[in-house]
């Protein structure tokens, strides 16, 4: 029985398959990624999946699976891309992660 629109059943089930969907975008990021060598491991963060490195890289997606937002620290500003542009997405954030991150220790230097 497929619930009524607008019901409280229905918000749970269009909870529940936007998620599934964030998850396959996530699981074939996730897959690029490896191609340059970052490892993920997928975790929960409120029930939002994320795929998290040692980096300190974070990737998490819209609730529709339809942009990518990563960050590769806790002070730097999130950055996003369109799942459609899946490679894209995978080399911009090998490319990001190759860059030396400026930290006021190493600005002094």
């Amino acid at each position: 029985m497929i619930p009524y629109p607008g019901t409280p059943a229905a918000n749970r089930l269009n909870a529940i398959t936007s998620r599934q969907v964030a998850v396959v975008a996530l699981h074939r990021l996730q897959k690029l990624l490896h191609t340059h060598n970052i490892y993920t491991a997928i975790a929960y963060d409120d029930e939002q999946p994320q795929l998290r490195a040692k980096s300190d890289l974070t990737v998490w997606g819209d609730p529709e699976g339809l942009t990518f937002f990563w960050s590769t620290g806790p002070e730097r500003r999130a950055e996003r891309g369109p799942v459609a542009e899946l490679e894209k997405v995978a080399q911009r954030i090998a490319t990001q992660l190759a860059e030396p991150v400026e930290t006021p220790a190493t600005a002094a230097l």
